[in-house]
């Protein structure tokens, strides 16, 4: 007994930077090592798919014998480890299908997507918290029952499908929105750069508002039944107090994981989006990249995504000491 409250003492007395330094000391290796793993699937995934550029050589030459095709394989064959050291050193190697360097391509591709994703996520964020907020705190009203109802349409609706008929009506029909792409041919405006994210941007957010607004209405339910607010409540403060500035601030915690692991999309895009409309942004390449079997374009997108993910992550677990102190000194 005597010993474990020196222990108790002991960790009592630790120097809060050195917990910190631990903390993130630990937090990195973690992330280092499912990066690894990752990295690891990924590769062997990718080496599954049939390789179309081995096809096409094929069909060049009808008459090529198995030695040739496997001097090809071999030429064309890339090692893991090979590939990771010249990562880590800066070299993304070049791709195959667009003929140019990893390194060159990704920026264009990044610039595109955070014109799509950046006015997405904030569309998201103003308008899905206080619906949440608001459905939670007029629970069981008429306000309550309709925002639900569009919750739950904007959740159960693939965003495909929203986007096929966003398209049917604003541009075939009542052709006010592109169909497709980024920029009319010959045209160089900001105007005619803004007209064709519109509907992209309204897909995504419909989506979006659905799952963040039922998120941030169940963990505002959830604070509000908690007894510290039954006791705000009993000591005569008003409701708005009670909500604002005691419930809110705890009900934001477990919404801090959900924003800050939607922070990665800013630069990922999103893939399935990006196809319908024709968008050249990241998701897209990702998914052609693994189509053309395009090894080291696939493998430093997703690798660099993951990476994204994994440090907004760790972001999201400095954010939970800035919001909730419990943590922090836990």
């Amino acid at each position: 007994m005597a010993l474990r409250d020196k222990k108790n003492r002991d960790k009592l007395n630790t120097p809060g930077i050195f917990i910190m330094i631990k903390h993130l000391l630990s937090r990195t290796a973690q992330s280092l090592l499912v990066l690894f793993i990752l990295s690891v699937v990924m590769f062997l995934i990718i080496n599954l798919l049939p390789d179309e550029e081995l096809e096409r050589h094929i069909q060049k030459n009808p008459g090529i014998s198995e030695v040739e095709i496997q001097k090809y394989r071999e030429k064309h064959e890339i090692k893991y480890f090979d590939l990771m050291t010249r990562f880590i050193k800066g070299d993304f190697g070049s791709s195959r299908r667009y003929q140019v360097k990893v390194s060159e391509l990704l920026p264009a591709r990044i610039k595109t997507t955070l014109k799509l994703s950046v006015p997405v996520f904030l569309i998201t964020l103003i308008i899905a918290i206080p619906l949440g907020i608001f459905s939670a705190v007029y629970q069981y009203s008429r306000f309550d029952y309709g925002i639900n109802l569009l919750i739950f349409i904007g959740i159960s609706l693939p965003t495909f499908w929203i986007g096929l008929m966003a398209i049917y009506f604003f541009s075939l029909k009542l052709q006010i929105f592109p169909a497709s792409g980024i920029q009319s041919i010959g045209v160089s405006s900001l105007l005619d750069e803004a007209k064709h994210f519109v509907l992209p941007i309204l897909v995504l957010s419909s989506h979006g508002i659905g799952s963040w607004a039922r998120y941030m209405r169940g963990s505002l339910l959830e604070i509000l039944r908690l007894d510290y607010i039954r006791t705000a409540r009993a000591k005569g403060l008003s409701e708005d107090k009670v909500v604002f500035k005691h419930a809110l601030k705890n009900a934001l915690i477990p919404l801090l994981t959900l924003v800050a692991l939607s922070m990665p999309f800013l630069v990922s895009g999103a893939l399935v989006t990006e196809q319908v409309f024709g968008i050249p942004g990241m998701g897209q390449l990702l998914l052609m990249s693994i189509k053309e079997n395009d090894k080291e374009l696939a493998l430093a997108t997703f690798l660099f995504l993951s990476l994204l993910t994994l440090l907004f992550n760790f972001l999201a677990d400095l954010l939970y000491g800035a919001v909730d102190p419990r943590i922090k000194n836990s």
